[in-house]
C-alpha cells in the first residue's frame, strides 16, 4: 500500500465510518418503512431497521475500505427503488399495478381535487421510505467501494428482471392463427327497424358491486335487495373482467362502445385533437341512439371530468351529463343539505337516485324515446360510502363491515328507486340494465374476494326479456350489443365493437378464444387502438353533435 493511502486511512476513518453508519441507518429505516406500509405492519417493526443497520455495518462498513469518497457516482439503484415504491403504493391502494390505468388517468384527466389530494396524502408514507432509502444509499455508494460494487450487481439484476417483466406482460408475440383484435372488431351497422317502437332504457352502474358478493357464506345478505330484480330477466353469471376495463371510465367505455379503454397511442398522441375527444372514431351506444331520436342523460354524484368520463358521454351522443357541478348549482340555496351528503368523491347515492327519479319523470313526459344512465359511488374501495338515508335501516346498519354495509345500502337505494319508478308507471316500455362498473379494488375484505372466482354483476329485465341465467363466459364489451338489441336495434350477427349480444345464441369472443388469449390480444393491440383514437372525417353510423355538461 502506498504511503499516501495509509495516511488517508489514518486521517479520515472516523468521519467516513460515521457517514457510512448514517447511510446504513437511513437505508434501513427507508426499506422497513416501505415494508411496514405495504404489509400493514405495526410501527414497532421499525425497530427492525436498527437490526438491519447493524447487519449492514458488519457486512460493508466494519470490513470495508475507508478511502476518500467518490464525489460523482450515479446511483443505479435509484430507478429500482422508485419503481418498487411506486409498485408498492398502487398494490397497497388498489390491489394491483396497472400501467394502462395509470396512463389513461394521466392522459384523460385527474380533475377531482379532493380525491387526488387524499391519494397524495396516502402516498406520503411510502414516498418517505423511498426518500430515506435513496439518501442512505447515496451516502454509502460515495463512501464505501465494497457496497458500491454490491449496489451495481443488485441494480443490474433488477434491470434484467424489469426488462423480462415488461416483455412478458406486453404479449408482443401472442396471436391465435394471426387473429388480431382489429379482426374481431365490428363497427355497428344497424339493420332497418321493424314496425315495433324502440324501447327506453335505464342503465345503472353500481360502483365496485361485483357479482362475487352473492356468496352469502362470505358476504351475508349484501345483495338481498337485488335478488327480486335479478330473477325478473337475463342474469349473466359468468362476466369476467378483461384487460383495460378495471376502473370506472374503462368499464363504462366497454359497455358503451364495445372496446376496452387502452391508453392513447403514439399515432393519436401526435394529433393534439385528442385533447378534446374520447375515442373519436369509435361508434358508441349514444352515437347510434341519438341518431334514432333518443334523449340521453347521464347522472352521477362525482366530477364527470375525472378520467374523461364527461367526454365519453358528451362526445358520443348524450344530451346531458349531470354531475357534481350540477348539484352544486341545484343546492345553491341549501348548502347544508349538500354538505351533509358530501364525501371525497362527490355526493352520496341517495341524492343521486332522487335526482335520477326527477330526470326520469321529465323524460317520460317527452314524446321521444329516452335513455338514463346512472353511476353510484357507495361501493367504492376501501370502505365504501354509506348514504344517510340508510342510517335508520336496521338490517343494513347491523352489518359490521363498512364496505358491505355501504354496498347493501346502494343496492337498497336502487331497489327503492326502481320501485318508485314502477309505481308511477315510469318503467313502461323500458329496459332496466344493472351492472358493476368493474371488480372491486382493494378494500377491507379484498382477501375474501380474491380467494374466489370473481365475476362482474350484470342483469337486465323488461318487456320481451326472458328470465334466465346466461352462463357462457362474457365480458363488459358484450354489454354494448346486448343493450342495443334489448331496446330493439337489430344488428347483423348480433355483434357490435368487440361484443356479441347475450340475447343471441352466439358465443362471445372471450368464450371462443379463451380469457388468457383475449387479454393477450388486448395488451398487444396497436392497430385498433390507433384507429379508434385517430380522428376520422365522419362516423359511418352517427355523427351527433356533442352537448355540454350540465
Amino acid at each position: 500500500m502506498r504511503a499516501e493511502d495509509r495516511t488517508d486511512i489514518q486521517r479520515i476513518p472516523d468521519r467516513i465510518v460515521f457517514k457510512q453508519t448514517v447511510g446504513a441507518l437511513l437505508m434501513s429505516v427507508g426499506a422497513v418503512q416501505i415494508m411496514k406500509e405495504y404489509y400493514g405492519l405495526p410501527d414497532l417493526i421499525l425497530l427492525f431497521a436498527v437490526v438491519l443497520s447493524i447487519f449492514l455495518y458488519g457486512l460493508f462498513i466494519k470490513n470495508g475500505d475507508h478511502h476518500k469518497p467518490y464525489n460523482s457516482y450515479f446511483q443505479l439503484s435509484v430507478v429500482p427503488i422508485i419503481a418498487v415504491g411506486t409498485y408498492c403504493y398502487f398494490v397497497l391502494k388498489f390491489g394491483f399495478f396497472d400501467l394502462s390505468a395509470i396512463a389513461v388517468h394521466l392522459q384523460l384527466g385527474l380533475d377531482a381535487p379532493d380525491v387526488v389530494h387524499s391519494y397524495f396524502l396516502e402516498a406520503f408514507n411510502i414516498a418517505l421510505g423511498v426518500a430515506l432509502f435513496i439518501a442512505g444509499n447515496a451516502v454509502l455508494v460515495r463512501n464505501n467501494s465494497k457496497y458500491r460494487g454490491f449496489e451495481r450487481i443488485v441494480s443490474l439484476f433488477f434491470f434484467a428482471a424489469l426488462t423480462f417483466w415488461i416483455v412478458s406482460n406486453s404479449n408482443l408475440l401472442a396471436q391465435d392463427n394471426d387473429v388480431r383484435l382489429a379482426d374481431l372488431y365490428r363497427e355497428p351497422t344497424p339493420l332497418s327497424s321493424d314496425s315495433a317502437p324502440l324501447k327506453n332504457f335505464i342503465h345503472v352502474y353500481l360502483e365496485s358491486t361485483e357479482g362475487t358478493y352473492f356468496d352469502e357464506s362470505q358476504f351475508g345478505d349484501t345483495m338481498a335487495p337485488l335478488k327480486p330484480l335479478v330473477s325478473r330477466g337475463l342474469n349473466a353469471t359468468n362476466m369476467v373482467q378483461i384487460h383495460n376495463t378495471g376502473w370506472s371510465s374503462a368499464g363504462m367505455t366497454a359497455a358503451n362502445c364495445g372496446v376496452p379503454l387502452s391508453p392513447i397511442g403514439l399515432v393519436a398522441f401526435n394529433n393534439f385533437d385528442w385533447l378534446d375527444e374520447f375515442l373519436p372514431s369509435a361508434v358508441c351506444l349514444g352515437d347510434i341512439l341519438n341518431k334514432k331520436g333518443y334523449l340521453l342523460s347521464f347522472i352521477l354524484g362525482a366530477n364527470a371530468r375525472f378520467s374523461g368520463v364527461d367526454h365519453l358521454y358528451t362526445k358520443h351522443g348524450f344530451d346531458d351529463v349531470l354531475d357534481l357541478d350540477h348539484f352544486k348549482r341545484s343546492y345553491r340555496d341549501d348548502p347544508m343539505a349538500l354538505a351533509r351528503s358530501k364525501q371525497d368523491w362527490g355526493l352520496q347515492d341517495d341524492i343521486v337516485f332522487d335526482a335520477a327519479l326527477e330526470v326520469l319523470r321529465a323524460q317520460n313526459a317527452m314524446a321521444a324515446p329516452f335513455g338514463l344512465v346512472i353511476e353510484t359511488i357507495g361501493g367504492h374501495a376501501p370502505d365504501g360510502f354509506l348514504s344517510p338515508r340508510c342510517f335508520n335501516q336496521t338490517d343494513i346498519m347491523a352489518i359490521e363491515i363498512n364496505v358491505l354495509r355501504a354496498v347493501k345500502c346502494s343496492n337498497w337505494l336502487l331497489a327503492q328507486f326502481l320501485a318508485a319508478a314502477e309505481r308511477d308507471g315510469l318503467l313502461e316500455n323500458t329496459i332496466v340494465v344493472v351492472q358493476s362498473d368493474h371488480l372491486s379494488m382493494k378494500n377491507s375484505i379484498y382477501s375474501q374476494l380474491t380467494s374466489r372466482k370473481r365475476r362482474n354483476l350484470f342483469f337486465l329485465f323488461g318487456e320481451g326479456i326472458e328470465a334466465r341465467s346466461h352462463t357462457n363466459k362474457v365480458s363488459p364489451v358484450d354489454v354494448y350489443p346486448t343493450l342495443l338489441e334489448a331496446v330493439g336495434v337489430r344488428l347483423p350477427d348480433s355483434r357490435a365493437g368487440l361484443g356479441v349480444s347475450m340475447l343471441s345464441k352466439r358465443k362471445s369472443w372471450i368464450d371462443i378464444h379463451g380469457e388468457a388469449l383475449f387479454n393477450a390480444m388486448i395488451r398487444s393491440d396497436r392497430e385498433l387502438n390507433a384507429r379508434l383514437w385517430t380522428r376520422s372525417d365522419a362516423k359511418s353510423v352517427a355523427d351527433a353533435p356533442a352537448m355540454g355538461v350540465s
